[in-house]
């Protein structure tokens, strides 16, 4: 399990869509997408919480389209799977944004 004591910057909610494509690491399977959706959990300025049907695996990269707040825009963001545990049939992750 993830140990939520780790967090150092404070997470407000983020109750949004979010679009992710996998790294080069991870081939998708023929004649799918390497583009994946999820929602947002919660987000802070080092990180984000995400559920998602796929999972991903812990120290892969992904490229996030966050969504904008007030806007179309979707702004590519990448980060790095720190944790995952199940949730039903989804899974929740946590992710690291890196610079």
């Amino acid at each position: 399990m993830h140990d939520m004591d780790k967090r150092i910057c404070k997470r407000a909610s983020f109750r949004k869509p979010v679009e992710f494509e996998l790294s080069a690491i991870v081939v998708a399977p023929r004649g799918t997408s390497p583009m994946r959706k999820g929602h947002g959990i919660d987000i802070s300025s080092t990180g984000m919480g995400l559920e998602t049907d796929f999972r991903p695996e812990k120290g892969s990269m992904l490229k996030l389209l966050v969504p904008l707040s007030g806007s179309d825009i979707k702004m590519p963001v990448f980060a790095q799977v720190q944790w995952v545990v199940a949730a039903g049939v989804a899974y929740r992750a946590g992710l690291q944004f890196l610079a």
